[in-house]
């Protein structure tokens, strides 16, 4: 299994998004400057700016830089040296994680969660922490965020293993969230699978380790 919206927090309490507080501080800006200069120090473009301010005008050296970094920029951006098959290859890989993704929140998961639970459940119901890590993909740290708060709602507990290596482990609860949730995932996994010719499998699978393997090796060379 592969593993994205995001909102901007402008600093309420409450984590609620006020699209007018910028703009609120700005009039306010302008107000006490006298110039228009408000919204640039409310977007943080004060002191420190790449565009000084003489008289309210542009320093016009400091815009000759940026336009001649971004004239760069895009006639580099122009080149690209990703192939037509692994831009495919990209693609299909992009495409199939956002079907994840999908599949997380219709289910009321996390991305993380969901993977969790995943391997969890591939694993037989226990798996060590290490090898969450691993398989996922996922920092130590989010997955460590994760399974605090699935401990703290029951669904899964930590055993140790001798020294500081530990396991996770699903509880009854947790069985049961899986089954309403990864277990159905699978199983659409294995029938998408099961619905293809032998052979087809076979060579799907085969050509997928073998890329796996090239580009391990190559990785261990960089």
């Amino acid at each position: 299994m592969m593993e994205h919206g995001i909102w901007y927090d402008f600093g309420h309490a409450d984590g609620k998004r006020d699209a007018g507080t910028k703009e609120a501080v700005a009039d306010e800006k302008r107000s006490e400057n006298g110039d228009g200069s408000g919204l640039a120090e409310a977007f943080g473009n004060q002191g420190g700016s790449r565009i000084g301010r003489h008289e309210g005008r542009p320093d016009m050296e400091s815009v000759k830089s940026i336009t001649s970094v971004t004239s760069v920029t895009s006639i580099s951006s122009m080149t690209s040296v990703t192939s037509e098959g692994m831009k495919r290859f990209n693609h299909l890989v992009s495409e199939t994680d956002a079907v994840y993704h999908e599949a997380a929140l219709r289910m009321g998961l996390s991305d993380s969660v969901l993977q969790i639970l995943y391997v969890l459940c591939d694993k037989g119901g226990c798996c060590p922490l290490g090898e969450i890590c691993r398989l996922t993909g996922i920092s130590k740290q989010t997955i460590n965020s994760a399974l605090r708060k699935l401990e703290g709602d029951g669904t899964v507990y930590l055993e140790g293993l001798g020294g500081r290596r530990k396991r996770a482990c699903l509880t009854e609860k947790g069985r049961e969230l899986a089954e309403r949730t990864v277990v159905r995932l699978i199983e659409i996994e294995n029938g998408i699978l099961a619905s293809w010719p032998k052979a087809q499998l076979e060579q799907y699978l085969e050509l997928t380790e073998q890329y796996m393997v090239a580009l391990r090796e190559k990785v261990r060379e960089l």
